[in-house]
């Protein structure tokens, strides 16, 4: 019985035998490359948690500055000073006041924040030494013959939290796309195309929670509230993590570039000495965006044609060549690993995206190694925390259903999947950490 007519002289094979030429690479078009995730995981930065929340616990610094909110009887050689409320207990009695004029002051009295201040060798202490918003250092004592004990000072701890949130992410085939039995190479290996929609689904999954780590915001913990701040459609309690940028806005430093969207010397000069003040470790990667990575290498190319480079930094040269792609500097006896992240310059999450503000324009500063911990312990400065799931020892869990696929589970043709891990970002001591803006 014939099947058609046909009606032109001349058929191609694709018509006439369906024979097509297919290539059975894909091709790679978004180039998605290591993400943060990757990094964290590979470094073995990843630590199980019995609990959705988890703490922190810091110690604060040992010192603090008396800023003046107003005096009396300078110039003098003996001066009232009266603290602001914030800074009312930076000095005990007995304590040693370093002025600006070079004049030390002995801190006679602190009652409720007004000192009594008396110059240790007769000099004035002059009114520009306590003017108001002046700052007072207290780094010594001395105590009288036969006197009580000392003042006893209250030492307190802080305490960060942050909450592991579920990530999901699925891929369902229906009968027919599974009876489609074209083949592709992916990764070196043979696959049908179904199986590759399958990689790309836990791809996407994967950079769900490498985003999540970098750009969320903290919902507090309502997998543990009596009373939910956050939930879904169906009332259920959501949790969100709080992510990098977050964690060093909010608790680390923020450094914008003197001169807009330019890296120069005075920005490392800048940058370290802000480190050097709060006693930071001595090397730091720099994950970098796009536009940040470009400023950067001028500025360290720029560097090894002046003169400012034997000032102030140094190269270690292992071939004959110069690799313009600067990735580790050795700067003002602090070294320097920067690492770009390609997907902080996707355009569609964090490169252009609405709402994301400045991040895929940024560059974050993060203490390379392990933290030390009170008594020796020591703890990496950036992981993640995940929860197992019952009856496993895996952060990642998949499940198939469906029809067409053992167990079955439904009636309906369709074999699904679903991917599931519930993990959050722990940031050790973001204090040491800074964030870089373009502008």
């Amino acid at each position: 019985m014939a099947q058609g007519q046909i009606t032109k002289q001349w058929v191609s094979l694709i018509t006439y035998m369906d024979q097509r030429d297919i290539l059975p690479q894909i091709i790679d078009t978004t180039n998605e490359s290591a993400s943060l995730l990757d990094f964290l995981e590979f470094n073995e930065a990843s630590f199980y948690t019995r609990e959705s929340q988890y703490h922190q616990i810091t110690n604060t610094e040992l010192f603090q500055l008396g800023v003046v909110a107003s005096s009396s009887g300078a110039p003098g050689t003996t001066v009232t000073v009266v603290l602001t409320a914030g800074t009312a207990g930076a000095a005990i009695p007995n304590t040693i006041a370093y002025l600006l004029s070079g004049a030390r002051a002995f801190v006679q009295n602190n009652v409720s924040g007004t000192l009594t201040l008396v110059s240790i060798d007769g000099t004035n202490i002059l009114a520009a030494d306590v003017a108001g918003g002046v700052k007072l250092s207290f780094p010594a004592v001395a105590f009288g013959e036969g006197s009580l004990a000392a003042t006893p000072e209250k030492f307190t701890k802080n305490n960060s939290t942050n909450v592991a949130q579920i990530f999901k992410q699925a891929v369902q085939l229906t009968d027919i796309q599974l009876a489609s039995q074209v083949e592709a190479t992916a990764e070196g290996k043979d696959f049908y195309f179904q199986e590759v929609a399958k990689m790309e689904a836990y791809l996407k999954f994967r950079k769900y929670i490498s985003l999540g780590l970098i750009v969320n915001t903290y919902s507090g913990d309502n997998f543990s509230a009596a009373s939910y701040g956050l939930v879904d459609a169906n009332g259920a309690a959501v949790n969100v993590t709080r992510g990098l940028d977050q964690s060093i806005t909010s608790s680390g430093i923020s450094y914008p570039l003197i001169t807009a969207n330019t890296f120069t010397l005075a920005d490392m000069q800048a940058l370290d000495t802000t480190f050097n003040n709060i006693r930071a470790p001595k090397e730091y990667t720099l994950y970098s965006s796009g536009p940040m990575n470009q400023y950067f290498d001028i500025f360290v190319n720029a560097m090894s044609n002046s003169s400012q480079l034997s000032q102030a930094g140094r190269f270690e040269l292992k071939g004959e060549t110069l690799d313009l792609a600067i990735t580790n500097i050795n700067i003002f006896n602090r070294i320097y690993h920067k690492v770009k992240l390609s997907e902080m310059d996707d355009p569609n999450t964090i490169g252009n995206a609405t709402g994301l503000g400045n991040i895929g324009t940024s560059m974050y500063a993060v203490p390379m190694g392990n933290v030390k911990t009170v008594g020796g312990g020591m703890l990496p400065y950036l992981s993640t925390r995940f929860m197992k799931y019952p009856k496993t020892d895996m952060r990642y869990y998949v499940q198939e259903y469906g029809g067409m696929t053992p167990p079955i589970t439904t009636t309906q043709a369709i074999e699904g999947t679903n991917f599931y891990s519930v993990q959050g970002l722990q940031v050790l001591a973001p204090n040491f950490m800074a964030k870089i803006l373009a502008a």
